[in-house]
């Protein structure tokens, strides 16, 4: 099952046309989603990014498309799929017409569920940099379009290597983010991260990290920094919906795998 503009149906039936802008020109956005207990978890945060994105590219955000009007919905999806925690993705697009010009912005969209398991207080034993494919700046980088090429290609080139991460750099060869994941560093109690402007993405795990910041009266940094500054640091993490991990060792050296800052985010962030 799945729901399919605000209709839960049968996946089968789905109506996939080849007309659709998503598999044609990209022209879509989503959203990764963590459920605990049939509640999801930081709901608005991720559909104000979304609305943000479909905005940017003009495409119509419908006023039912809220938390309100979607949870129950959405619990029908997961009762469907006999699910109690689940992993969910929107997946947005303009609806079809048009070549590179669309005939008009309406919207589209299909929400999935899937079975989510805990997460895995994991290390990220090995990472490395990635250097073929670069991240830029732009209106909208800070959020999850389906032109996700980098990514990929960041992906295969991991899998390659055998490693458990990858960062990528922007275009001036600072560091930006990693294959899922926003990158935090922690050096004299003061936790760094990649600028919005190196063209990272705006991550809903982020937005609660600076939150809890804030209320310790020491704000999450953003900066521009090439790898090298990255050996300097005490600790490095990655965040998602998921949770927050550890990076052990980047290019052979080594990183501390405990650090109190890092350790209380993880206590109140972690999805367990």
């Amino acid at each position: 099952m799945i729901i399919y503009n605000f209709e839960l149906i049968e996946e089968n039936k789905f109506p996939f046309s080849l007309h659709n802008r998503a598999f044609l020109y990209g022209d879509a956005l989503f959203e990764t989603l963590m459920a605990k207990q049939k509640s999801i978890r930081f709901f608005e945060d991720h559909l104000a990014r979304l609305s943000g994105g479909l905005t940017t590219l003009g495409i119509e955000y419908p006023n039912e498309l809220n938390p309100q009007h979607l949870e129950p919905i959405i619990t029908k999806l997961m009762e469907a799929k006999n699910l109690e925690d689940a992993r969910l993705k929107i997946l947005a697009w303009r609806t079809h017409g048009g070549l590179f010009t669309p005939e008009n912005n309406a919207l589209e969209f299909i929400i999935t569920a899937a079975p989510a398991k805990p997460f895995e207080n994991h290390v990220k034993e090995n990472v490395g940099f990635f250097e073929d494919f670069r991240l830029y700046h732009s209106p909208l980088s800070a959020y999850k379009t389906t032109n996700a090429q980098p990514y990929v290609m960041a992906g295969i080139e991991m899998k390659k290597k055998g490693w458990d991460d990858i960062i990528l750099l922007d275009t001036d060869d600072h560091v930006a983010e990693c294959l899922s994941t926003n990158l935090y560093w922690v050096k004299d109690n003061t936790i760094f991260s990649p600028s919005k402007s190196t063209g990272c993405i705006c991550g809903v795990m982020q937005q609660q990290i600076i939150k809890l910041l804030e209320e310790k009266g020491n704000p999450l940094q953003f900066v521009k920094a090439q790898p090298e500054e990255l050996s300097k640091a005490e600790a490095i993490f990655t965040s998602n919906v998921t949770g927050i991990s550890y990076i052990k060792t980047i290019d052979s050296k080594s990183f501390s795998e405990k650090h109190p800052m890092v350790d209380e985010l993880k206590s109140k962030l972690d999805f367990k």
